[in-house]
């Protein structure tokens, strides 16, 4: 008997051991991925760039006569961007769960001559102001935080063409919705401070969008401008964020 006792304490040592390793570690997780936990805001700063394609029905800018010239304009534009964005983290094991609304501003603005009267025609595309409500999915690891995000996204966008020959001109401002999705790394730099860095793609779309131009008449060679069109955004920006807990 006496041998079977000491036979058996090594065994139950390392299974003390390995239970006390394991507990350990969920301990480590669980440290790690509290520090997100509970509600955050924060701003942002970056840049963005964007591809944009607008089609229209035959009109004043695109007809020669009875003659479509075309009625498809593309082009793309970069520049500066910077938000606020707050939300609100759960806490899984190591795994980090959350929600979130943004809101952003930029100058993302491109002017160009027409390609159907590219001597006295001028299209202007812009987008200034977007926002998003996306679920966030993270891994806590020490002290950063690796995640996704998807949602909704939205945005203002506008659309002018102006002849400037006769001063004639169509204007179109439409909030137009589509979807977003995301990457990011975050660091607690400090207690209930975080610095990161997110990737984002925002994908949107409108048809039938109508115009305003009380110059454009009606007939044959003329016509008020009917736009669809199709955004597609980057953006890549730095993140400051502030953790209120839960």
């Amino acid at each position: 008997m006496g041998s079977n006792i000491l036979g058996a304490t090594p065994l139950a040592l390392m299974a003390a051991a390995l239970l006390s390793i394991g507990h350990a570690h969920a301990q480590g997780s669980e440290t790690d991925a509290t520090r997100w936990r509970g509600f955050y805001v924060g701003g942002e700063v970056g840049a963005a760039w964007s591809s944009y394609s607008w089609s229209t029905t035959p009109n004043y800018f695109n007809t020669q006569g009875p003659t479509l010239l075309g009625s498809e304009l593309t082009a793309g534009q970069g520049g500066f961007a910077g938000g606020a964005f707050g939300g609100y983290s759960w806490i899984i094991g190591p795994a980090v769960l959350g929600l979130e609304a943004a809101v952003r501003g930029g100058s993302l603005s491109k002017s160009q001559p027409t390609p159907w009267y590219p001597a006295t025609d001028v299209a202007t595309s812009d987008v200034h102001w977007m926002a998003s409500a996306v679920a966030r999915a993270g891994y806590a690891w020490q002290r950063w935080q690796f995640f996704g995000k998807a949602g909704w996204a939205g945005a203002s966008a506008g659309f002018t063409l102006t002849d400037t020959g006769t001063g004639i001109t169509s204007t179109t401002q439409k909030w137009v919705n589509g979807w977003t999705a995301g990457l990011g790394i975050q660091y607690m730099a400090f207690d209930r401070v975080s610095v990161g860095v997110t990737w984002d793609y925002t994908d949107l779309s409108a048809s039938g969008i109508g115009s305003s131009c009380p110059g454009c008449g009606s007939g044959v060679g003329l016509g008020t401008p009917v736009l669809d069109t199709h955004l597609r955004l980057n953006a890549v920006m730095a993140r400051f964020t502030f953790h209120a807990g839960p």
